[in-house]
């Protein structure tokens, strides 16, 4: 008995869709408990800290200053506040924040001997402007 060719499209098509439905189900349960881990990298905790939601500016420096009140000495609060800070200025476009954020990522820099300071980026470069000769 040989199965027409309609019937064929449709049996391949339904193995098909289990397989791959097979396999989203599969890396779902095998991805999830590495999603659900801290990292503890101080990279991967700042920059999921300017994309909390439901949290505004004003809320999450209110909340950061009181946390730091009681625990002077968090790094990850003041690495956390100097970008509610330099958000704060993006928002309001007053320059005193800038000046806030560096001495809150200041403080976290120094709290933590893990991190390390990167030299200024102009450090390394030719001005030609400072080339002066004397004559």
């Amino acid at each position: 008995m040989q199965v027409p060719a309609h019937n064929r499209w449709s049996i391949r098509i339904a193995i098909l869709l289990v397989v791959l439905s097979g396999l989203v189900a599969t890396s779902w349960l095998l991805a999830s408990p590495r999603a659900s881990k801290a990292s503890l990298l101080p990279e991967d905790y700042l920059g999921e800290t300017l994309f909390r939601a439901g949290a505004s500016t004003d809320h999450r420096l209110e909340s950061l200053q009181d946390k730091l009140r009681k625990t002077p000495d968090d790094w990850r609060a003041f690495s956390q506040l100097g970008l509610v800070f330099l958000q704060k200025a993006r928002e309001t476009g007053d320059p005193t924040y800038y000046q806030k954020t560096e001495d809150a990522l200041s403080k976290a820099l120094a709290m933590n001997p893990r991190i390390t300071r990167p030299p200024a980026p102009w450090a390394h470069w030719p001005c030609p402007a400072t080339n002066f000769e004397m004559r």
